[in-house]
């Protein structure tokens, strides 16, 4: 209806936006797992608070994931735009799922479990030396002390 309304002058683009979203959903499906028992924990690509192992007290340092660089090359891949299907899923599973934190530090009586933030995360697709070398540089200078840096090419 669009294209025959208003007749725009990027309709092959559009149509390629389409093409790639519709690429993208159709590979993105989630599957279906048959004989599930009921009591099994659901199903998410997020980080729930339960799946990570509490450090035990001790005068270690405890290091937090705080800065994720996450990078895309691969050009013949499912991608929208320029997020690729990789790194979709990469990026769901550094995400705290906010239920089951929410839920873990209510039941610990735990507030600053619940102010806790998913890592701030920078996303490139094929980017240059020079681009990958900046935002290396500006993630190392936001990082703090006990900080790790995760990088995923």
């Amino acid at each position: 209806e669009y294209q025959q309304a208003f007749q725009p002058a990027d309709v092959q683009e559009w149509e390629m936006v389409l093409q790639e979203i519709t690429a993208f959903l159709q590979a993105d499906m989630p599957l279906t797992i048959t004989n599930r028992p009921p009591d099994a924990p659901p199903i998410s690509y997020r980080t729930r608070i339960s799946d990570v192992e509490a450090q035990p007290d001790s005068d270690k340092p405890v290091f937090h994931l705080k800065e994720a660089v996450l990078v895309g090359h691969t050009a013949m891949q499912v991608k929208f735009s320029e997020l690729t299907l990789d790194l979709y899923r990469f990026l769901q599973s550094l995400e705290r799922d906010p239920d089951s934190e929410t839920d873990a530090s209510k039941a610990a009586g735990d507030t600053a479990a619940a102010r806790r933030v998913s890592p701030h995360k920078y996303l490139l697709y094929r980017p240059g030396f020079a681009q990958f070398m900046l935002v290396l540089a500006t993630a190392f200078k936001e990082m703090g002390d006990h900080s790790v840096l995760l990088v995923y090419m």
